[in-house]
């Protein structure tokens, strides 16, 4: 796993990701982020790899604007990669109309109210007809979506739609969702994105239900979630034998 963030970042995420190795994102005197050079360089990373997660911890501005408006308008770099966009980009690719170069490799995993903003409607006409918004979402931007919620919905781009019920109070909590964004990333390196979209949902609810069940709905946090995942997939595994 790579992680593209301004080398301020590093040593504290190498202190909470041990593991994770890291691309500098190039900034300038104040620390803000340069989206051309930051194309540069993540452009060749991108095509070379099987997945890339977009948004999380990325921050609304300019320049941030203007890097996701390069990434994604550089149709030559999307031909075989997956790309899970989740949070601020959500945001910034509803705002300009961004396209979709990666077709039904395009995962977007929003909440109700990113969802609103995607479809250009209210946070209660998504909630009133969560069905209807995952399906429609899907289908206009070519690209799979979840709508996260008590009962998450994973629909594709051809109209096919999962529903998982599994309502866990504990994982509407801050950073719960970027456990699933990035779940969702790392398994669309290996599978197509409905599916990858479709496990990771499972696994993640299945993780924070275990999580609840040792420490409490209120005790838990993101962590928790993260170091309950290897169970959940052992427990998936014993499932199917």
């Amino acid at each position: 796993m790579a992680v593209a963030v301004a080398p301020s970042l590093k040593h504290t995420i190498s202190v909470a990701v041990p593991e994770a190795t890291f691309v500098d994102l190039p900034t300038n005197l104040s620390g803000k982020l340069i989206a051309n050079d930051a194309h540069r360089i993540l452009a060749p990373i991108i095509s070379d790899v099987e997945s890339v997660l977009i948004g999380c911890g990325l921050g609304i501005g300019d320049a941030q604007r203007e890097l996701i408006e390069r990434l994604f308008g550089d149709q030559s770099i999307w031909a075989e990669t997956h790309a899970v966009v989740d949070a601020d980009a959500i945001t910034m690719m509803a705002e300009m109309d961004i396209p979709n170069p990666c077709g039904d490799r395009l995962v977007l995993t929003p909440h109700p109210g990113e969802m609103a903003r995607l479809l250009q409607t209210s946070i209660s006409s998504v909630e009133s007809d969560r069905l209807g918004s995952v399906k429609r979402a899907a289908g206009q931007l070519g690209a799979v979506v979840v709508l996260k919620g008590a009962s998450t919905l994973i629909a594709s781009p051809g109209g096919s739609v999962h529903i998982n019920m599994q309502p866990n109070s504990a994982l509407a909590r801050g950073g719960t969702g970027d456990v699933l964004a990035g779940l969702t990333a790392g398994l669309a390196a290996q599978m197509q994105g409905f599916d990858a979209a479709t496990l990771a949902v499972h696994v993640h609810s299945r993780a924070g239900r275990i999580a609840a069940d040792e420490l409490g709905q209120y005790g838990m946090t993101a962590s928790d979630v993260v170091l309950r995942i290897p169970a959940a997939f052992r427990e998936l595994a014993s499932l199917q034998r």
